[in-house]
């Protein structure tokens, strides 16, 4: 049960996926509602002064003309809040294309053997580019229609032709699972609720549950040791020895990658007792 990020990673997602469809519908009645309730009063033969009475006797003014100071002033928030959010995943948005624009195509000859390989493994039926850049620090996948690998350049120098696969094996599994897909529709979500505390609690444990789900992709294919050895490649090519030592002090409670290693361990640890245990029944 600790270790089934699939499950928690389904529940979490549909949880932020309820909230958003919630709302929609929520919208939809209001509005509905609300433009009956103004039909009705059109049709009404009264003078402008019974209009007016009537309006303010009921709810209706809180839609129409929003008196109220607090509500007005929490609207103008919510607009504010989320023209800021947009620009911010318009900006995100516009660095990813730039980077796409600027990194190099890989083409040597074993790494494009490696990455068909991986394509028929996984049957992935998009094209999916490889390139490398000196933009970045660890490895990223983007695009739903046209999924493009990254590899930082420094990295692609530093490990062996074996360590890139498994590196390869982790983003070709969040093309099959249309991750970039579903962290647009969760993009959206934030902007839209970026003043709720759960939404961000959900959408951060959803990043968590969503690695996780790949790294367990990996395990089912190769040594858990192997693995963990790739990932620490991946964080010391972020920061030198020295920055290292400062940032793995200051923290260490916040480094999701290396959380990620003591989770791959711990499963690696569990299913060597379980072969053993096995052993001695037998």
């Amino acid at each position: 049960k600790e270790n089934n990020a699939q499950l928690r990673y389904f529940i979490l997602f549909n949880t932020i996926l309820a909230s958003l469809l919630s709302s929609i519908f929520t919208y939809i009645i209001t509005y509905q509602t609300l433009d009956r309730k103004i039909i009705y009063l059109e049709r009404i033969q009264l003078n402008n002064l019974k209009i007016i009475e009537l309006i303010n006797d009921s709810a209706i003014i809180q839609y129409i003309h929003p008196s109220d100071s607090i509500l007005l002033a929490s609207i103008l928030f919510w607009i504010l809040g989320m023209f800021v959010f947009s620009i911010r995943f318009t900006v995100g948005i516009i660095g990813l294309n730039k980077l796409k624009n600027t990194s190099k195509c890989i083409v040597e000859p074993k790494l494009m053997e490696l990455l068909n390989k991986l394509n028929h493994r996984f049957n992935i039926s998009k094209k999916i580019q490889f390139g490398s850049s000196d933009q970045i620090s660890s490895p990223l996948t983007f695009g739903f229609f046209k999924p493009i690998i990254l590899i930082p350049t420094s990295l692609l120098s530093n490990v062996s032709l074996e360590q890139i696969e498994l590196i390869i094996t982790h983003e070709i599994i969040h093309i099959k699972r249309r991750d970039y897909l579903v962290n647009i529709i969760q993009n959206v979500v934030e902007i839209l609720f970026f003043f709720h505390p759960a939404i961000w609690w959900l959408s951060r444990n959803i990043r968590k549950e969503r690695e996780h789900c790949c790294d367990d992709g990996v395990l089912e294919l190769y040594s858990p040791l192997k693995y963990s050895e790739v990932l620490l490649h991946v964080e010391s090519n972020k920061i030198s020895l020295r920055e290292q030592q400062l940032y793995l002090s200051l923290n260490d409670k916040q480094n999701l990658l290396l959380k990620r290693v003591k989770r791959i361990m711990e499963i690696s640890s569990k299913q060597n007792k379980s072969t053993i245990f096995s052993k001695f029944v037998i």
